[in-house]
């Protein structure tokens, strides 16, 4: 098992009242989730649908945990009427509701109107607060409490160490090179779990390389989708090298037409390959990788670029 030293993402939505100070309150809760290990962000309110579409949702959709912090605004009557919270807070709780966040804390200041929007249609167990200046303290406390900060909800990929030597037909040896890919996710397994070559460009020219991408082979699998159980990884065939075409990566792929799915490569270089893995259940990744040949058998690199 492989253990991530990413940090677990914090997804704060709030007021952003700066007149009544919220903003100045909000980064110290900021800073303090930070010192606790995590890796918070406050949310900032967009104007326009490509900023919505952009930015903000696949942030609530992809971080690990969802922050509710509702402040008091103006009162709905007179003064013996409760307080109003944030509009656009409570429109970011109805996107996470959507998207079936389950890991989500919801801190309301004493004032505001009790159970009203999502916090009621949620059936959000809130937590309270009257002083702003202690609120940093009260959030750390009860997110360290409940929350991990030593995971993501994401897949990550890195080089699998050392080639492995196999015998290919007719009797030819060849070196596998392995992509290990982790599921970083601390309870969820990536299910129907793809993995695609996307693009090549050598490095010389810039020139991307023309091919159709297939599924890629799992190693010591022969299905194109696999499972990666919550925290655990499984290695990807990245292409192997054939003893007699030391210049030639061979590409694993899933297909029954072996002339659909060749990128040129053959001859010493330097070439950006990129992979993508997709799966349901856990964001999927892309990441690139170098790969350096220099002619001889033994001088193969292949290495996060």
């Amino acid at each position: 098992m492989i253990t991530t030293t990413e940090r677990a993402r914090i997804f704060i939505s709030c007021g952003q009242n700066d007149k009544k100070g919220e903003v100045e309150v909000v980064k110290k809760v900021a800073d303090e989730l930070s010192s606790c290990g995590f890796d918070p962000y406050i949310a900032v309110e967009e104007s326009t649908i490509r900023g919505l579409t952009e930015n903000l949702f696949p942030k609530i959709r992809d971080y690990e945990y969802f922050l509710f912090i509702d402040f008091a605004r103006e009162r709905l009557g007179d003064a013996k009427e409760p307080c109003r919270g944030s509009l656009f807070a409570q429109q970011e709780l109805a996107i996470a509701a959507y998207l079936q966040k389950d890991k989500v804390l919801a801190f309301q200041e004493n004032g505001v109107k009790e159970r009203d929007g999502m916090i009621g249609a949620w059936q959000l167990n809130v937590i309270h607060f009257s002083d702003r200046d202690s609120l940093q303290k009260i959030v750390c406390d009860e997110v360290s409490h409940q929350w991990k900060s030593n995971w993501q909800n994401s897949l990550t990929l890195c080089p699998s160490g050392k080639p492995r030597s196999q015998l290919r037909p007719p009797n030819d040896k060849a070196r596998f090179f392995g992509i290990r890919v982790h599921n970083c996710h601390l309870y969820k397994d990536s299910l129907n779990t793809y993995a695609y070559l996307d693009k090549v460009v050598e490095v010389s020219s810039g020139k991307p390389i023309q091919f159709d991408a297939v599924e890629l082979r799992w190693g010591g699998y022969i299905f194109p989708n696999a499972r990666i159980q919550a925290g655990q990884s499984r290695d990807l065939n990245a292409f192997c090298i054939l003893e007699s075409a030391p210049n030639k990566p061979c590409f694993i792929a899933l297909t029954d037409a072996p002339n659909y799915y060749t990128p040129d490569i053959t001859a010493p270089g330097e070439w950006i390959l990129t992979y993508t893995v997709r799966g349901d259940g856990v964001p999927g990744t892309t990441r690139n990788f170098c790969l350096k040949m220099d002619a001889t058998k033994n001088g193969i690199r292949f290495e996060p670029c």
